[in-house]
């Protein structure tokens, strides 16, 4: 290469910084969390589980509706399984160790 080590240096040191960056991702039942955009990677932790809540939400609450729904039940938004569906969710995955916020640093 015609660049010298120190020429290099030069070149992509002024777009460098010693900063250690931090990251946070989600797995579930030891698999990664991916929003439908395609992210994986979170700079805040609660960045991280509100992508997850904004997610999976509605899904949950989906499947709860349809449930109370073929059990007869047509005012479903006023029924407590309906209105903890995410609550009941989330801590079903807590509570067997399924859902893991990683903090990543490097």
């Amino acid at each position: 290469m015609i660049l010298e080590d120190n020429e290099i240096r030069d070149i992509y040191s002024s777009f460098t910084e010693p900063v250690p960056i931090k990251g946070y991702a989600i797995r579930i039942d030891g698999q990664t969390f991916v929003t439908s955009r395609g992210k994986m990677l979170w700079k805040k932790k609660n960045h991280a589980t509100n992508a997850l809540r904004m997610s999976l939400e509605p899904v949950v609450c989906g499947h709860v509706r349809s449930k109370l729904r073929s059990q007869g039940i047509s005012e479903y938004y006023n029924h407590p399984e309906f209105a903890n569906a995410w609550n009941n969710f989330r801590k079903y995955l807590e509570d067997n160790n399924l859902l893991q916020i990683i903090e990543f640093e490097w």
